[in-house]
């Protein structure tokens, strides 16, 4: 996986590397204080990240990115015509389709990390 997700993206790894991201902007930013140099710090958040992936998007990413064909046609055959159904006080819904994203919680939402590299 090392060769395919970069140094730099932090979810689905071994380790709790999210702390060596914190320390790095804690260090510029103490840097920028004792220089008295203007600094400026974006975090960028996605919104619906997991919720909002186009499927063929994520799979053209895994892909690209040189996942092994079999573990992307695991991945294809649980999304595709993948659905849901709510309860409500009249019952069960019928199907909805679920046509976008990855599931939360679900142990595949690490390929996410893949696309993610993708954009960036």
């Amino acid at each position: 996986m090392n060769d395919i997700i970069s140094k730099y993206q932090k979810a689905f790894t071994p380790y709790d590397e999210v702390v060596e991201h914190n320390f790095i902007i804690g260090q510029h930013l103490e840097k920028t204080r004792r220089s008295h140099t203007d600094a400026f710090l974006v975090w960028l958040d996605i919104s619906n990240a997991f919720g909002s992936i186009p499927h063929e998007v994520l799979f053209a990413a895994l892909k690209n990115s040189g996942v092994d064909s079999d573990f992307l046609q695991l991945i294809k055959n649980i999304h595709i015509n993948s659905s849901t159904r709510l309860i409500s006080k009249e019952g069960l819904t019928e199907p909805i389709a679920l046509l976008c994203g990855v599931k939360q919680g679900c142990p595949l939402s690490g390929p996410y990390s893949i696309w993610l590299s993708t954009i960036f």
